[in-house]
């Protein structure tokens, strides 16, 4: 009996070291800010704090609808991020949510990611205007709210005569369709050269 307890000891002994690695290393990050120009570029910022030196840092983007891209970036003495992205050259669809994160690798080789943070990468070169119900969102701009109303209702009315031809209820369930009225069009004209875009509606 002396012999199992102290071979338990001893196994649980050696399985100890690695959580008390991970429990000893500390990382904060704070000052968290995405700011954009709509077709140009993304500035992500952020201040990164570890209680052990820093050996990469790495952000992953996730635009609504797309992959992961993942880049390296680089932090300053204070620990301060600063990266910016270029837009041009990995566009983002127009009012996708795009989700990001940190992942933090420390010298003592814990890995440690941070909690997913989003943003909506909207043109902001307009002053839109919305309007939704529990199965579309309307946004368009340069008219009044008469306009999106007649889009809305012509969306749900598109939207029953499915249902009635399928018998079946469609996009319930709180999904929403964000449908860019025609008069939007320039909102895409930055990725005007990418044939691989198209305007359509998008489950948000």
């Amino acid at each position: 009996m002396r012999l199992w307890l102290i071979f338990w000891l001893l196994l649980g002994h050696l399985s100890i070291p690695d959580n008390q690695v991970f429990s000893q290393t500390t990382v904060e990050i704070s000052d968290i800010s995405v700011t954009y120009t709509f077709g140009e570029q993304a500035i992500f910022q952020a201040k990164i704090h570890s209680s052990i030196p820093i050996q990469q840092t790495f952000l992953f983007i996730l635009p609504e609808g797309d992959s992961t891209r993942v880049v390296n970036i680089a932090l300053d003495d204070q620990g301060q991020a600063n990266f910016q992205y270029d837009l041009k050259d990995n566009p983002v669809r127009p009012f996708a949510r795009v989700a990001y994160w940190y992942r933090v690798t420390t010298a003592d080789g814990s890995v440690l990611e941070s909690q997913k943070y989003s943003f909506d990468y909207i043109d902001n070169r307009f002053n839109w205007q919305n309007l939704d119900d529990n199965n579309f969102q309307i946004n368009w701009y340069a008219r009044d709210l008469n306009f999106g109303q007649d889009a809305l209702n012509q969306a749900e009315a598109g939207l029953g005569s499915a249902e009635n031809t399928f018998r079946k209820p469609l996009l319930r369930l709180s999904k929403f369709i964000s449908i860019r009225i025609p008069v939007i069009c320039k909102a895409l004209s930055s990725l005007d050269n990418n044939p691989g875009w198209q305007e359509k509606p998008v489950l948000t």
